[in-house]
């Protein structure tokens, strides 16, 4: 039996975005060749190492673009792709994600805009109520995101917020309270003063409360009367509520739960932010009692007793670095710059020419 341990050095050859040829040796780590592989591959990894930090900074100040992407359970990339058309047809005949292979994946809202804060060349996008003075938001088709563009209907890149229940599950008391305080006039106006779009005023809102009653026993819809809190009757509302789901919704959760449990100190709620599948998984396995999620239900979910009801409208935000200078993008621009067909700044018409 040999003494000596075989090691392996892979050859790796890329052409455009592809691995075009890959070879594997291998040798005894004791032996002489061993030795000289060794300290081959050591000096070439360190060479490829300098020559890929040159690369990245020659790229960082040529005005390549930098595409940040959310992760694949994220309800923004869902929508966002779907909005833009960064799609393409698979072999079963549905639409799947076509986002750029080689793009930058964000796990939540507040490492996107981080991302694009600390680099000159990225793109990004976030929701209207969580953009902030450490990034750009720019005009999309001429039109600048905001409430009131949603609201006349001219700003188009606009999904649905909403929260998700199992439909045959019984509520406790505190869940239909605050669920009922969310839908409320009152909760409506906080939705609005964090910078989304309510149904406040909108028969929607008033069809919404309706179905959230259906499907519930006769017992779970009378475990609120003589209930307090948001229906402010005889008897306070106690007990333990958990959300989890969406970061874009966390942040209007948040908001919600601090004012609700201030008039109703004897309810703990917890806000827990993943993103829309992880919430929508949660309350199917009862690890939850409500999910957040900025996309809509697949039909296997719907299939599976979940029920998703709006609570607010938001418009998707794309995003620049504040030094870019680029102030707009038309669709298609960001259709390509998604899907890989637009990689530098030089090439976006609105601006991008001046890009230095």
């Amino acid at each position: 039996m040999s003494k000596f341990a075989y090691g392996e050095v892979r050859y790796i050859i890329k052409g455009k975005n592809k691995i075009v040829s890959s070879k594997k040796e291998r040798y005894r780590f004791g032996s002489r060749l061993g030795r000289q592989k060794r300290a081959s591959v050591s000096i070439g990894a360190l060479t490829m190492a300098v020559i890929f930090l040159l690369s990245a900074c020659g790229a960082r100040d040529s005005g390549i673009i930098t595409v940040v992407s959310r992760e694949s359970g994220s309800g923004t990339r869902t929508a966002f792709t779907e909005i833009f058309g960064i799609e393409v047809r698979s072999k079963s005949g549905g639409m799947e994600d076509a986002t750029f292979e080689l793009s930058e994946v964000t796990n939540s809202t507040s490492v996107m805009i981080t991302t694009v804060k600390l680099d000159k060349n990225a793109i990004g996008y976030i929701s209207l109520g969580t953009t902030n003075d450490d990034i750009k938001a720019v005009s999309v088709d001429g039109v600048f995101p905001s409430a009131e563009n949603i609201k006349n209907g001219s700003y188009k890149a606009v999904r649905s917020f909403a929260i998700v229940t199992m439909k045959d599950r019984l509520q406790s008391a505190l869940e239909r309270d605050f669920t009922e305080f969310v839908m409320s006039d009152e909760g409506q106006s906080i939705i609005e003063e964090e910078g989304y779009v309510g149904l406040a005023g909108n028969e929607e809102s008033a069809e919404i409360k309706d179905s959230q009653a259906d499907g519930k026993s006769a017992d779970s819809l009378a475990s609120t009367e003589g209930i307090e809190g948001n229906s402010g009757t005889s008897k306070p509302i106690r007990g333990r509520l958990t959300i989890s789901g969406s970061s874009s919704v966390a942040p209007v959760m948040e908001a919600l739960k601090e004012v609700y449990t201030k008039a109703n100190p004897g309810a703990e709620i917890e806000v827990q932010q993943s993103d829309s599948t992880q919430g929508i998984m949660a309350v199917r396995e009862g690890i939850c009692d409500i999910g957040m999620t900025s996309r809509s239900l697949s039909e296997s979910e719907i299939a599976d007793g979940l029920i998703a009801s709006e609570i607010a409208r938001d418009g998707i935000v794309v995003i620049v670095n504040k030094e870019n200078p680029v102030a707009g993008f038309t669709s298609d621009e960001i259709k390509k710059i998604y899907m890989g067909e637009i990689s530098n700044w030089s090439s976006i018409e609105s601006g991008g020419s001046s890009y230095e």
